[in-house]
C-alpha cells in the first residue's frame, strides 16, 4: 500500500516538473562583455552563444567582415554617448533577453582604464541586473571590441569552459592575478590595499619578441610579446598594478610570479642565476612589517623558500638569498613608483591609528612611495625529488 502511495506521489509531481518559461530560447547569455571609452563615448561589445545557429554567421554587428568569427557564437557591438545610451542601443539591438548570469570576462582597453575610468565602469557593470561578480577583469592591449572579435575557443568548442580553464591554469601557474569584479570593486575602494588586475593581447607574428628576462628572468614578457609561433591565441600574462591617484604600472609575468610567490599564492616558480635555473617553493607564510627610524619610514619583508636545485649538479654555491633579495626589491620599488601598495602594508600602517578617517587623511601614501624597502629571504637548499 506504502508503494502505491509513493508511486502515486511521485507521478503527481512529475506534472510539475516543467522547463522555465523563459528559457535559452528567449535569452541571450552573454559570455564576454567588453568596454571601450575615447572621444565618441562607450563602446560596449558582447559575445554571447548563439543557439541553433546553421549556417550563418551569427554576428549581428552589421559589419560584413566577420566571416572568420565562429558561427555558434554572436558578437556585437554598441557605441553611445555614456554607459546608459550604449547600454540602451545594446537591449534596442539585441534579439533576445540579455542575461548576464554566465558572464565569465569582463575586458577593458589598457588606455581606457588609464584615462581614470576604470571605478566608474565596473561600479555600473556591477549594477547590471543577475550579473556574475565572480567574472573575471581582463584589462587588454588595444580596443576591447577587436580583443572580443579575435577571441574564440583554442582548445575545445565552448568558450566559457576555456576561459574557466585557461584562466584558473594560467592564476595556479603564478602568471596572471586573480581580480574578479567583486574583489575589484572592493580593493579598489578600500584605502589600505590596492589591486593587480591580469593582463591580455592578441600579437602579429612580427610583434612576437624574444625573453627579455634572458636566462636570470624567465618569462619577464608584457602580455602579446611572448616568442611563441603557432595559432593566433591571445596571450594572459602579467598585470597592470592600479595606485592611488590615477598612478599605474604594468608588471610582467616574472613579477606576478615574485608576487604570488611573497604572498604564497603559487606553488613554485623558475628563476634562474648565473646560468642555472632553480626552482622556489613557498615555506612557511611572508612577514610584513613597518619600520620608522628618524622619521624615515621603511618596508619590511621577511620571506621563507625552498629552493630546489637540479639532481643532476651538485649543490650551488652563490648567494641565492642575495638574488632574490635583489628581484623582490625591485618589484616593490616598482610598486612603489606608482603608489601601487598590492602587498598590503597600509593595512598594517592603519593599525597606528585610532579611525580609519584618521588614516585615510594621514599621509600614508606620501609615506609608502618614499619609504626605504628591506627584503630578507631565508632559503632552504634541496636538491629535486627529494624532501
Amino acid at each position: 500500500m506504502k508503494k502505491r502511495i509513493l508511486c502515486l506521489f511521485l507521478c503527481l509531481n512529475c506534472l510539475l516538473l516543467t522547463g522555465c518559461s523563459d528559457g535559452l530560447s528567449r535569452s541571450l547569455m552573454v559570455i564576454t562583455m567588453g568596454i571601450d571609452v575615447n572621444e565618441k563615448g562607450y563602446t560596449v561589445t558582447i559575445k554571447a552563444p548563439n543557439y541553433g545557429a546553421s549556417g550563418q554567421s551569427g554576428d549581428f554587428s552589421s559589419q560584413s567582415d566577420h566571416k572568420s568569427e565562429e558561427e555558434n557564437y554572436l558578437n556585437l557591438s554598441v557605441t553611445g554617448t555614456g554607459w546608459e545610451h550604449a547600454l540602451s542601443l545594446l537591449n534596442a539591438a539585441t534579439p533576445r533577453i540579455m542575461r548576464f548570469g554566465q558572464l565569465r570576462e569582463i575586458v577593458i582597453s589598457l588606455d581606457t582604464a588609464l584615462s581614470g575610468h576604470l571605478n566608474e565602469i565596473l561600479t555600473q557593470v556591477d549594477i547590471l541586473q543577475n550579473v556574475r561578480t565572480h567574472a573575471k577583469v581582463i584589462i587588454c592591449r588595444g580596443t576591447a571590441k577587436d580583443f572580443l572579435k579575435s577571441q574564440k575557443s583554442a582548445v575545445g568548442k565552448r568558450l566559457s569552459t576555456y576561459l574557466d580553464v585557461t584562466l584558473d591554469s594560467l592564476r595556479e601557474k603564478g602568471y596572471i592575478p586573480t581580480a574578479t569584479l567583486s574583489t575589484l570593486l572592493r580593493d579598489l575602494n578600500a584605502p589600505w590595499r590596492d589591486p593587480l588586475i591580469a593582463c591580455a593581447a592578441f600579437a602579429e607574428e612580427n610583434e612576437k619578441g624574444s625573453d627579455t628576462g634572458g636566462e636570470n628572468r624567465p618569462v619577464d614578457q608584457l602580455a602579446g610579446t611572448l616568442p611563441v609561433s603557432g595559432s593566433s591565441m591571445g596571450e594572459y600574462i602579467g598585470a597592470l598594478a592600479v595606485g592611488q591617484q590615477g598612478n599605474y604600472v604594468l608588471l610582467t609575468g616574472y613579477e606576478v610570479q615574485l608576487y604570488h610567490l611573497i604572498t604564497g599564492e603559487i606553488q613554485s616558480m623558475a628563476f634562474g642565476a648565473e646560468g642555472q635555473y632553480f626552482d622556489v617553493l613557498p615555506r612557511g607564510k611572508s612577514r610584513l612589517s613597518l619600520k620608522n627610524e628618524n622619521g624615515q619610514e621603511a618596508l619590511l619583508l621577511h620571506l621563507p623558500v625552498t629552493v630546489e636545485y637540479s639532481a643532476f649538479r651538485e649543490a650551488p654555491g652563490m648567494d641565492l638569498s642575495s638574488h632574490l633579495e635583489k628581484e623582490i626589491t625591485h618589484l616593490i620599488q616598482k610598486l612603489q613608483s606608482a603608489s601601487c601598495d598590492a602587498l598590503g602594508y597600509g593595512g598594517l600602517a592603519a593599525r597606528q591609528y585610532k579611525t580609519l578617517f584618521d588614516f585615510v587623511q594621514s599621509p600614508w601614501q606620501a609615506r609608502y612611495r618614499s619609504a626605504a624597502v628591506q627584503v630578507s629571504v631565508s632559503v632552504l637548499l634541496r636538491q629535486q625529488g627529494r624532501t
